[in-house]
């Protein structure tokens, strides 16, 4: 398990997943989880690349959730709620889209997504550094200077959980700069998460997809400068079949075979201005979400 995990609350009680948020780590949950969730079994882990969790990338809001659902599988977390704070809770909606079972229900606190791409650039940038202190005291004043009047009792807490003192004698915060100016480039992007058919005909529309099935054997899927159009090879009965580009020929079958050669990448777009040439694919490829050459919906 790459995350290390602070537990609070008795053991015997319910499970509660809560996240922290950027710069921050797992036990600042510990002060909330004694005096207010006193029969909750929190389970606070610290993120990739903050406190004693992994500090090595990747650092993607993805990423991020494939960790947090190892973890809930290491420790037999099968159902849970979960709380996420800012970066936290970005990471939590990333959870639930990818494991909406495992959710049993969701508190979002502050959630940090869709930031506007100028502040998160500018707060990118000035994460690039780690803040550096002579020792603990200067360490606490400057959390003084930056924190709410009402959570000034959780500094000393917060100086002995998240500070170390590296080789050069300096005194750093838990957390690589790294991982925080990637989060604010992740924290950019919308809010919005897209379903799975969406996602791909946006890596279509990027030139980044190429996608698989073994309805007609082996068949690949490349992408087109048209969005409207997508060419497919199949392979069928050993030979491969590949309509021409602008680039080239394609190779066809030699014995004149489905599927016929095309003269470019748009020749065939079904629909009212363009039917369908008469030796078309079998209707079983035609039903398929991208056949041989079809028209994107929606």
């Amino acid at each position: 398990m790459v995350l290390h995990v602070h537990r609070f609350g008795p053991v015997e009680g319910r499970s509660l997943v809560v996240l922290h948020g950027l710069t921050g780590h797992g036990r600042r949950w510990r002060t909330l989880a004694s005096e207010e969730l006193p029969t909750r079994r929190v389970v606070a882990p610290d993120l990739r690349g903050h406190g004693r969790s992994a500090h090595e990338p990747p650092w993607s809001l993805e990423q991020h959730a494939t960790d947090v659902l190892s973890m809930m599988d290491a420790l037999d977390l099968e159902t849970v709620p979960v709380v996420g704070h800012s970066l936290g809770a970005a990471v939590a909606v990333h959870l639930a889209r990818r494991a909406p079972r495992r959710i049993d229900r969701l508190v979002l606190l502050d959630p940090a997504m869709g930031i506007p791409s100028r502040v998160a650039g500018q707060l990118a940038h000035d994460a690039l550094t780690v803040p550096e202190f002579d020792d603990p005291t200067q360490a606490g004043l400057e959390r003084t200077r930056s924190w709410p009047v009402q959570a000034r009792r959780l500094i000393g807490d917060e100086v002995d959980a998240h500070l170390a003192r590296g080789d050069d004698g300096r005194w750093r915060w838990r957390y690589r700069a790294p991982a925080c100016v990637t989060a604010y480039s992740e924290l950019a992007r919308s809010a919005t998460m897209r379903s799975r058919k969406q996602q791909l005909r946006a890596r279509f529309a990027a030139g980044t997809a190429v996608r698989r099935y073994t309805r007609l054997g082996r068949t690949v899927v490349h992408e087109t400068a048209d969005p409207e159009v997508v060419i497919v090879e199949f392979e069928l009965h050993g030979g491969w079949s590949r309509p021409a580009t602008p680039n080239g020929p394609g190779k066809t079958r030699a014995d004149g075979g489905w599927p016929p050669p095309l003269t470019s990448r748009s020749a065939w777009r079904p629909g009212p201005e363009q039917p369908a040439p008469v030796n078309q694919p079998p209707r079983s490829c035609r039903r398929r979400p991208y056949g041989w050459c079809s028209r994107r919906s929606g």
